[in-house]
C-alpha cells in the first residue's frame, strides 16, 4: 500500500548556494514496489503547534501578505486577506488526543480551528490550517467504525465549515445550531507538507469553525447529517413538527426536545432515522403543548453516540397568530432564514429611519433571504402571513 511520510531538514542560512542530494533506503524487511519523493517545499521554519487548546490569538489582518498566527514559536494558522481589511482577528485551535473521532460515517481530524475577524471580508480570503503528521497518521489508522470511509492519506482531505452563532464556534460539533454547514471539496483544498506536518490551504468569504474530513461517500459531504429543513406548525391544540434530511448513513434517532424558556430542554419523543444517504422526511406531533411559549429543537443522534442540534422553532399558544423565527441574527454571510408556523407571503426590510430598503415575495413556511447587497447596520424586517404580521430587529454585519 502506498503511504506518505513527511520529513523536514534545516537548510544552512549563511551560504549563497545550497545543493541537495536525496538518498533513499528502506528496511529490508519491507516488501514495497518502490520509494520516491513527490513534493519538495522550502519554507521559513516554524514547527506546527502540538499542545492543547489555545483561544483568542489576536492580531490585525489586512493587505495581501500572509499573516501568521502562532502560539509561542509554533504555527497554528495563517491568513492572506487578499486585499480585504478584517481588523483585529482572533484564531483559536482545539486539538484533542485519543482515537480519531466519527461523525456522519466519517472519521475526522483530531484538531479544528476557529477564525473570527472584527470585520467580515468583502471578498475571498485564503486560509492555511496547520496539522501535524502525528494527527494525520492517527486519522489514517482509525478503526472501529465499520461503515466509515477511510482516509488513505492527508491529500484526500477537504474542509467542513460551520458558521452561525459566534458563541458556538469552538471545539465541538455538538452545539452547532441556528445556521449552516458547507463542505470545501478536496479538489478545492490544497494539502502541503510543512515541517512536522501539513497545512490545508483553501479560500473562503466568511469565517467560522473549520474541520478536516474526507467528505464520506462521494467525497462531498460535511460532517453532520444535513438537516435541509425543520418546521413547526400550529394545529389547534397541538404542534406538528416536520423535518427533511440527507446523508444519514450513521444516523440513529432524532430526539424531539421542548422548552418553555428556550434554555432548558427536555425530550418529549423520539423518531428512528431511516439511515440513508437519500432525502428523508419525518414528522412528530406534540399532542400536549404547554400554554404559552413552546420552543422545539431536534437532538440528532448518531450510532456512535455523537450528536448535533437543529435550529430552534417557537410556537406561542397564548396568541392565535402565526409564530416567526429569524436566524442567524446578526447576519454575517448575507443570508437570513425566516421560519413561520404559517405560510409566509412576503417580507419588507426597513432601515433605522423607517425607509423601505428591499421587498421579498415569499411562499411556504421557510424562506432564505439574500441580503448580500445591504450595507451593515440595524434594520427592521416586517414579515406577513395570512394570519399575522410581525416585525423583527435585524443586525447585518
Amino acid at each position: 500500500m502506498q503511504t506518505w511520510h513527511v520529513a523536514s531538514i534545516n537548510i544552512p542560512v549563511k551560504v549563497n548556494n545550497v545543493r541537495f542530494r536525496f538518498v533513499l533506503t528502506s528496511d529490508l524487511g519491507y516488501n514495497l514496489e518502490g520509494v520516491g519523493i513527490d513534493d519538495i517545499h522550502i519554507f521559513d521554519k516554524a514547527l506546527i503547534y502540538s499542545g492543547g487548546t489555545v483561544t483568542g490569538i489576536t492580531q490585525p489582518v489586512s493587505g495581501s501578505n500572509w499573516i501568521h498566527f502562532n502560539s509561542g514559536a509554533t504555527r497554528v494558522a495563517s491568513l492572506n486577506a487578499n486585499g480585504n481589511t478584517l481588523g483585529n482577528t482572533a484564531v483559536s485551535v482545539y486539538p484533542v488526543t485519543g482515537p480519531a473521532r466519527v461523525q456522519n460515517n466519517q472519521y475526522y481530524l483530531n484538531r479544528n480551528i476557529v477564525v473570527q475577524p472584527t470585520t467580515p471580508p468583502a471578498g475571498n480570503v485564503t486560509v492555511r490550517f496547520y496539522f501535524t503528521d502525528t494527527e494525520a497518521k492517527n486519522l489514517i489508522a482509525a478503526t472501529g467504525c465499520g461503515g466509515c470511509t477511510i482516509t488513505k492519506d492527508p491529500y484526500e482531505l477537504g474542509v467542513t465549515k460551520y458558521s452561525g452563532n459566534p458563541a458556538l464556534e469552538n471545539g465541538t460539533l455538538a452545539d452547532n445550531t441556528n445556521c449552516c454547514y458547507l463542505y470545501i471539496l478536496p479538489a478545492n483544498t490544497e494539502i502541503v507538507p510543512y515541517d512536522n506536518g501539513y497545512y490545508a490551504e483553501f479560500t473562503v468569504n466568511s469565517f467560522s469553525e473549520f474541520w478536516l474530513n474526507n467528505g464520506g461517500l462521494g467525497g462531498i459531504n460535511p460532517l453532520p447529517v444535513s438537516l435541509l429543513s425543520f418546521e413547526a406548525v400550529k394545529q389547534n391544540k397541538k404542534v406538528l413538527l416536520q423535518w427533511i434530511t440527507e446523508n444519514e448513513l450513521n444516523a440513529d434517532i432524532y430526539i424531539v426536545e421542548r422548552s418553555t424558556d428556550g434554555i432548558n430542554y427536555a425530550g418529549i419523543g423520539t423518531v428512528n432515522a431511516y439511515n440513508t444517504n437519500n432525502r428523508s422526511s419525518y414528522n412528530f406531533t406534540d399532542l400536549l403543548p404547554i400554554p404559552g411559549l413552546n420552543f422545539y429543537r431536534l437532538k440528532m443522534m448518531d450510532k456512535n453516540a455523537t450528536f448535533s442540534y437543529s435550529p430552534v422553532r417557537k410556537i406561542d399558544f397564548i396568541s392565535t397568530a402565526d409564530d416567526f423565527t429569524v436566524y442567524p441574527n446578526p447576519v454575517k454571510d448575507g443570508r437570513l432564514t425566516i421560519a413561520s408556523s404559517g405560510n409566509i407571503n412576503n417580507a419588507v426590510l426597513y432601515d433605522a429611519a423607517g425607509r423601505m430598503i428591499k421587498t421579498f415575495r415569499l411562499s411556504g413556511r421557510s424562506n432564505t433571504l439574500d441580503l448580500s447587497g445591504v450595507s451593515p447596520g440595524t434594520y427592521q424586517l416586517r414579515m406577513f402571513t395570512e394570519n399575522a404580521i410581525q416585525t423583527a430587529k435585524i443586525i447585518i454585519q
